[in-house]
């Protein structure tokens, strides 16, 4: 895993972003108040960023979020919390103030989204049980069975029967 440090190039920075947190090349170029042909430029080396310790800030407030969670962030980066702000909103607010309380905020957004997650797993494995109980499978099917199921559709279209 790549660990965040002023050393780290812009762009491993970048692809930190894009990958493990999941934001894309217009989002970037947006908390860096550039235009997305910028960003390309930092990726090739062509070029840059002035904000790079702001960048170098962000990803390693970010860093956690890789540490605790395999996934990139997805939907959770663009969800509204608390605040009334999506972790997206607050990141461009820390740009804009560049302050400690800004990214206090970051962080906090953070756990908050990782509480948000554990819940809905959670949900989601309460919901399973109780269909379970009802006699209802929870797993879904294996490739097997849904090669069987395709076969035995197939078959009976071949053989002109009504499905």
């Amino acid at each position: 895993m790549l660990e965040i440090t002023n050393e780290t190039t812009t762009k491993q920075k970048i692809e930190f972003l894009r990958w493990k947190i999941g934001l894309n090349i217009s989002e970037i170029a947006t908390l860096l108040m550039v235009k997305k042909n910028t960003v390309y430029r930092y990726i090739n080396g062509e070029s840059n960023p002035r904000m790079n310790n702001y960048l170098t800030k962000i990803c390693c407030i970010l860093e956690r979020w890789s540490v605790f969670n395999c996934a990139a962030m997805g939907k959770w980066l663009h969800v509204k919390l608390t605040n009334d702000k999506s972790l997206f909103d607050l990141l461009i607010d820390a740009q804009n103030q560049n302050c400690y309380r800004s990214y206090e905020s970051i962080v906090n957004a953070l756990g908050e989204i990782e509480g948000n997650i554990v819940r809905e797993k959670e949900a989601k494995t309460q919901r399973q049980y109780k269909l379970k109980e009802l006699g209802f499978r929870c797993e879904p099917p294996s490739i097997e069975k849904i090669k069987k199921g395709i076969d035995r559709v197939m078959r009976k279209i071949s053989s002109r029967e009504v499905i």
